[in-house]
Formats: C-alpha cells, structure tokens, sequence
C-alpha cells in the first residue's frame, strides 16, 4: 500500500469511528465491579499466592519448613542405628517377606550402581544436572499457577 492511500484509509477510518455514539456501561457494572473488589479485599492472606502472604508468616514457614527438613534429614542419619533392633523384632515379619528379597536384592545392586557413575561423574556435571532439575522444577510450578489461574479465570 502506498503512502497517499494509508493516510486516506488512517482519514476515513477516523472518520467513521468518531461518528459511533458513545457506549454506556450497563447499570449492573459498577455494583459488580465494587463487589469483586470487596471480594479481593476480603480474601485472607493464606489464600493469596505466597509472595502476598506477610513477611513474618513467610519467615515463619522458613523456618518451619526448614525445621521438618532438619527433624527429617536427622531421623534418616539416625535410623541406621535403630534398623539392627527392629531386625529381631522383624525377623517373622521377614520370614513371611522372603519373595521380595530378590526385588530388593536388584533395587540394592541399581543403587550402588547409581552411586558408583555418580561417584565417577565430574562434579561440575553432577552440579548442572542439579541445577536444571530445579529449574525444571520451578518451571513446573510457574506453569501450573498459571494453568490453573487461566482454568479458573484469575488472569
């Protein structure tokens, strides 16, 4: 399109649309406007998406999640100590069970396995490889809220 015809088109285009007649909202948009406002403002912290929630709560849940994190990293160094007493307790238990010990048997040769082309793999590699599982990760999250905030028209 040449020059002289897009400014006659960008004239007449102009032109027709200041000549509609302005449009009024209807008369229910207000009342429904203020109402999902009242709604938004209403809302607890808890339901909003974590960076709303206050800066003492999140620390809070920091430091919670963090504790059961530890409490948990704890009791699976310290359960090596407690399997030798559970193993008389369980030797009946494990009578019945002897059908899985080839499973386990297999499960046992894959992680050390597992353990030995790790031990083997630079450390620079083993760091990547960890790095883009939690991006993976965060990636998942990120598009899962929005997934689920387009399925529920929250955008």
């Amino acid at each position: 399109m040449n020059d002289a015809n897009e400014q006659l088109l960008t004239a007449r285009l102009h032109r027709e649309l200041r000549g509609l007649p302005d449009l009024t909202a209807p008369k229910t948009l207000a009342p429904h406007v203020m109402a999902a406002l009242a709604a938004r403002q209403a809302r607890v912290w808890y339901r909003e998406s974590w960076s709303y929630w206050p800066a003492g709560m999140r620390v809070l849940f920091l430091l919670v999640g963090g504790a059961v994190l530890a409490g948990l990293a704890f009791a699976g160094f310290q359960l090596p100590q407690y399997v030798g007493l559970a193993g008389a307790a369980g030797n009946s238990l494990a009578d019945s069970l002897t059908w899985l010990r080839p499973y386990l048997e297999n499960m046992a040769r894959l992680g050390d396995t597992v353990f030995m082309v790790a031990k083997a793999l630079p450390h620079q590699l083993l760091w990547s490889l960890a790095a883009m599982v939690a991006l993976a990760y965060a990636l998942c999250v990120g598009l899962g809220t929005v997934g689920y905030r387009l399925a529920l028209n929250r955008i």
